[in-house]
């Protein structure tokens, strides 16, 4: 977007036709009176004016323009007359153009109209004359634009953002000063003698503009300003007239000067965003980080000015007609005309339903803005909720006591701002207090742990009440310092990485980083869920330490993680991030089972805690990361060719064929596909495979208590790895003869989840889950066995569950075998061996419960457990498939 003021150029253009020189004139009139017409300096001005806004003009090209309005003005003043002294009607100005400067032009009544009407604005006066007190004030005007246009020459091209990153950060500022003094003294100029002029009005002026034959190559940047006046008719609204219905269609008195000084701040913080993108290498740390925190509060204490103007409260109702235009700058309609009146905006790539961002702003205000407990949230019943088949027709957004954005929702956002851009300071000053001449070196948790704040920071700077920068930091330290540090991020990637999963590898910068921004999203929205003491301005050393714990300690239930789900969902289909078929209530119990499963921190309650979503999300992104570079690379490898067109998957992206993808992911693609999970891939290269000619059905052991452990543990191939896999992560199961994006996901998150227990359990490293190592499993799994026995019907073995005891054998049943016990093998399993009621627990009790567990056995029960339809029967629905690709 080029700096490209239409607005002035509006201005200017009136005072060139008020003044008989506003087009660009072809030939000299022949002379029927003795009027000397000597305006042939004006050929060209118009395209001259379009130089200037573009940064090309000369100073002296742009005082010619100037002092030639001036010196037609006083040449039509002093050798006309109109038929009353001393002012002329519009019809004597129109035919005195046309007569003696547009010999084969005629000014068209509509033209004249806002030619008239705009003087009125101007200069003052009326719209059916032209006094040559009018004339005066035209010609004062010119001088002051003169003085004006000329200051703000050198700064012109520096407020291009095409072109911004030729200068520095002084040369921008300065730039920016002069673009605000130059805003409020046009401002200044045009409110003089203003009357008030609608938005209707502007735009009919600029519609006949764009007809006249000299606008050449500007009819586009006219069209275009036309085409935003509705955006700014709304911004003024919400700017500078507080919201009121009764001053949005007109501009009056200092309103010109205010929007215009508020349109110039806002620019200006545009062009500073643009700026820092184009040379700053990362946002997360150094001056990079202290240069984006800078323009956030610039932006911040522009909001705080707007809000305040507004009365302290900025309506969702002002928010919503401001969405509801045509265009808005990023955020634009895909199709404007829509008949249905459902309008789609063009969001990251997809169609995202209008109504849908309206009710999200008011998620994100309601809920995540206010202060928890400050006003009541009231949630949803999601359990009853259906798939709505029109797009923009899902259940409203919740609601909360709020009609708008408030100063202090603008404070608590602007707080976990600050917050999440300390903990990056204090990632940045730790690796660079290590090593000062590199950050690319890894440390011990242990290293980076023992360095004490005070060796990085002034004791002003810990101290500073305004600043979260002891609070931020002291929560990543407690992170290092957990004896269970369980690495994230890999590298400069959002791919987790499982190489050296127990707390001896170095960490990186990076993985510092990246864990200090999941930790200030995933408080920011923890933290609106479930009331605790806030982690912020604390008073003392000894409260900010009970303040950090108490937040360590903070985490969402299962029925809080669901309307997480939900509020969000609806743009997630948009964006085709959820799959609109899933069942709400099923997919967000699903992802609450996985974070309470699958994670390093998962302590399988019905409560997830900060370390846990932390983990989760983590996990997520490096899911979402693993599977769109899968696709990518599957899309490739397995092209559609013939008349048979790829099926469009929920996500609007072509499936790819089933044994293309088998092939290539499983074969050349593995080691890319596992590269930052070590020992998965060298389970499945360990695995041989499937020969060509075997048995149509090898034997399957029937879980008799004499069978041996080689015995149950049938032979797993390759093949059988890929096909347990894909049996839990296909929808269409198995013998689909496509896989779709969806389906890659899974693939992707049950990898993790894999990966993720054996990196955590498998504590002798030796590729197995034994009986031993599943007594640290069994809390986990406890909780959701627990619930089983508690709503299982009369007669179900579940409801035979009574005890944890009982709970453990149905575990360690199902890591031996693969199954959920029938009522007659648990009897058998339970009391196969005395058990001392003491001490249960102890592994060497339990001689016929000895197991090894491999990773496809632990995804047989990842596929039992992941797959729940009910307590009652713990997905044994997949048994049948699962057990076929041993087949």
């Amino acid at each position: 977007m080029r700096f490209n003021p239409s607005l002035c150029f509006a201005m200017a253009s009136i005072l060139l036709v008020s003044a008989g020189c506003g087009i660009n004139i072809g030939e000299h009139p022949s002379m029927t009176s003795s009027i000397s017409v000597g305006s042939g300096c004006l050929n060209g001005s118009v395209d001259k004016i379009s130089k200037y806004l573009h940064g090309n003009a000369s100073e002296a090209e742009i005082s010619g323009v100037w002092d030639c309005m001036g010196s037609s003005l006083a040449l039509f003043e002093n050798n006309t007359q109109g038929s009353v002294p001393g002012q002329y009607k519009a019809s004597e100005l129109k035919e005195f153009l046309e007569r003696y400067f547009l010999r084969n032009f005629r000014i068209d009544d509509g033209l004249m109209a806002e030619i008239m009407r705009l003087k009125q604005t101007l200069l003052g006066g009326d719209t059916d004359t032209l006094t040559r007190e009018d004339l005066e004030r035209a010609r004062a005007m010119l001088l002051e634009l003169k003085t004006l246009s000329l200051s703000l020459l050198p700064y012109v091209p520096r407020l291009n953002p095409q072109d911004i990153s030729g200068m520095s950060a002084a040369e921008l500022e300065q730039a920016i000063t002069a673009l605000r003094e130059g805003a409020a003294s046009l401002g200044q100029i045009v409110q003089k003698d203003a009357t008030p002029y609608t938005f209707d009005h502007l735009s009919n002026f600029m519609a006949e503009l764009s007809t006249l034959p000299d606008v050449g190559a500007d009819k586009k940047a006219i069209a275009n300003f036309r085409n935003y006046l509705p955006v700014l008719q709304q911004l003024k609204k919400i700017l500078v007239s507080s919201g009121a219905e009764s001053d949005a269609q007109q501009m009056t008195g200092a309103d010109w000067r205010n929007f215009m000084t508020v349109g110039a701040d806002f620019y200006a913080l545009y062009l500073r965003y643009i700026f820092i993108a184009k040379n700053d290498d990362s946002f997360i740390h150094g001056e990079g980080l202290q240069h984006l925190v800078s323009v956030l509060g610039i932006g911040e204490k522009l909001f705080e000015q707007v809000i305040s103007r507004n009365g302290g409260q900025i309506s969702f109702k002002n928010i919503d007609e401001l969405l509801d235009t045509p265009q808005i700058p990023g955020l634009i309609y895909s199709d404007p005309g829509d008949p249905s009146d459902i309008g789609y905006f063009s969001l990251l790539g997809d169609k995202v339903c209008r109504q849908h961002v309206k009710d999200l702003v008011r998620v994100f205000v309601r809920r995540y803005m206010t202060e928890p407990q400050s006003s009541g949230f009231r949630p949803l019943n999601i359990h009853n909720l259906t798939n709505a088949p029109a797009a923009c027709a899902y259940p409203a957004a919740p609601t909360q006591d709020t009609d708008g954005l408030r100063q202090e929702h603008l404070n608590r956002f602007w707080n976990y701002l600050q917050w999440m851009a300390s903990g990056q300071q204090y990632a940045a000053t730790l690796f660079s207090y290590l090593n000062p001449n590199s950050w690319d070196q890894s440390y011990p948790a242990v290293s980076l742990s023992s360095v004490s704040l005070e060796d990085l920071f002034s004791p002003a700077a810990l101290n500073d009440s305004s600043s979260p920068l002891r609070d931020a930091a002291t929560d990543l330290q407690a992170y290092l310092k957990q004896p269970d540090l369980f690495p994230l991020f890999h590298g400069d990637s959002l791919l987790v990485t499982y190489n050296g999963y127990h707390g001896d590898r170095g960490h990186s910068f990076t993985e510092l980083s990246a864990v200090s921004a999941v930790q200030g999203v995933v408080n920011f929205v923890l933290s609106t869920y479930v009331p605790h003491q806030q982690v912020g301005l604390a008073a003392s050393p000894e409260d900010i330490e009970a303040s950090v714990r108490d937040l360590m300690g903070t985490g969402a239930s299962r029925a809080a993680i669901e309307q997480f789900y939900y509020e969000f969902r609806q743009i997630g289909i948009d964006l085709k991030i959820f799959d609109p078929n899933a069942n709400p209530k099923k997919t967000a119990d699903k992802r609450f089972l996985e974070a309470s499963l699958f994670t390093y921190h998962s302590d399988g309650t019905d409560f997830m805690k900060r370390d846990e979503a932390v983990d989760y999300v983590s996990t997520l992104l490096s899911t979402m990361q693993l599977s769109s570079d899968a696709y990518n690379a599957m899309s490739a490898a397995c092209p559609v060719s013939g008349s048979t067109a790829a099926p469009i998957d929920v996500f609007g992206r072509p499936a790819i064929p089933v044994d293309c993808f088998l092939k290539t992911m499983f074969g050349s693609y593995a080691s890319t596909l596992w590269k930052d999970m070590p020992g998965l891939y060298a389970y499945f290269e360990s695995l041989p495979p499937r020969p060509a000619h075997r048995p149509v059905a090898e034997p399957s052991p029937s879980p008799s208590m004499g069978a041996t452990v080689e015995e149950l543990n049938r032979k797993v191939y390759r093949e059988t790895f890929a096909c347990l896999l894909g049996t839990v992560a296909r929808s269409f199961g198995e013998g689909a003869a496509w896989v779709d994006s969806n389906d890659i996901q899974q693939y992707a998150a049950l990898s993790h989840y894999i990966e993720g227990l054996f990196s955590r359990f498998d504590t002798n490293g030796d590729g197995f889950i034994d009986l031993a190592e599943a007594k640290n499993v069994f809390p986990l799994v406890n909780p959701l066995l627990t619930e089983a026995y508690q709503t299982a019907p009369p007669g179900s073995p579940l409801a035979s569950l009574d005890s944890d005891y009982k709970r453990l054998a149905v575990l360690t049943y199902m890591m031996k075998y693969g199954e959920i016990p029938t009522a007659v093998q648990f009897i058998q399993w339970v009391g196969w061996d005395y058990v001392d009621p003491v001490d249960w627990f102890n592994p060497t009790n339990h001689a016929a419960w000895q197991f090894k567990a491999d990773r496809a056995r632990v995804m047989q029960i990842i596929g039992l457990i992941s797959s729940v339809e009910s307590t009652t029967t713990l997905g044994s629905t997949l048994k049948a498939r699962l057990d076929s690709c041993f087949n």
